[in-house]
């Protein structure tokens, strides 16, 4: 857009200036007619440029957002492996599992196997594949996040979605807004001791429009703290988000609690 509007002016500006020197000098000689000339050649050329270097700009806009959605299945991918190569190891581990549980049950009755068939029951749990919602890209994301959360911040994300699996927004700006929520929660819960650490995550459809919601404990100075370092870039770009998707973001600080929300047309 900012393009297109210099796209415009740039030559209306030149026009006016010509415009003007007519007015002011009343005619124009051999000489002020070569430099009308010269002038408009050269406002022809660096109009070209502009538009090659807006063009250019596109292309590498594309390039990046093909780049960023191809490293995207190549996480969802990798943590598919990584589940596969998990229940490979389980499977043989819980036929192991499966047949000391007979054995005590054959020997020593049911109370004997009380243990056996605990330590089963836990065993199938971490079988149970990391699916938070029927979306994959946001599927892989939190799935991310959440490893995240456990290794840096000594925490697992609360999670509750439900992202329908097709959305009428592109994937780059949806993995942004997930991102960006988690990070800045990140951000604002590490100024608390482990135990009392944590992120709730929700979402859902309200007709057209997807909601999204996230609460987290946060400290008053870091919630009123102006931008610096970068702070605050996040929220630009969900603003951002949230205007280009006829939505809106909306955040408050109560009782130690920072909720967000964002609503983005989805359908």
């Amino acid at each position: 857009m900012k393009n297109k509007i210099l796209f415009i002016i740039f030559p209306l500006s030149q026009a006016l200036m010509v415009a003007g020197c007519w007015i002011a000098v009343g005619h124009l000689n051999v000489q002020g007619f070569l430099c009308i000339a010269f002038a408009l050649a050269s406002d022809a050329i660096v109009f070209r440029i502009m538009k090659s270097a807006s063009q250019k700009e596109e292309v590498d806009k594309k390039v990046r957002e093909m780049r960023y959605l191809y490293e995207l299945e190549e996480l969802n991918n990798r943590l598919v492996n990584e589940k596969q190569e998990e229940l490979l190891q389980m499977r043989n581990m819980l036929s192991e599992e499966f047949r000391r549980v007979e054995q005590r049950l054959r020997t020593k009755g049911r109370e004997g196997a009380d243990g056996e068939i605990a330590k089963f029951r836990e065993m199938l749990e971490r079988t149970r594949p990391d699916l938070y919602t029927a979306n994959h890209v946001v599927n892989a994301i939190l799935a991310e996040k959440q490893k995240l959360c456990q290794a840096q911040y000594g925490f697992s994300l609360t999670v509750d979605m439900q992202v329908p699996v097709e959305v009428a927004l592109d994937p780059m700006h949806l993995c942004s807004i997930f991102s960006n929520i988690i990070d800045n929660a990140c951000e604002a819960v590490a100024d608390f001791p482990k135990e009392e650490r944590y992120i709730r995550l929700f979402a859902r459809m309200k007709g057209n429009y997807l909601v999204i919601e996230a609460k987290n404990p946060a400290r008053k100075e870091h919630v009123v703290r102006e931008r610096r370092g970068g702070r605050g870039y996040g929220t630009k770009i969900l603003n951002d988000i949230a205007e280009k998707y006829d939505g809106e973001l909306r955040s408050e600080y109560s009782g130690g609690i920072y909720a967000v929300s964002l609503v983005v047309k989805a359908l």
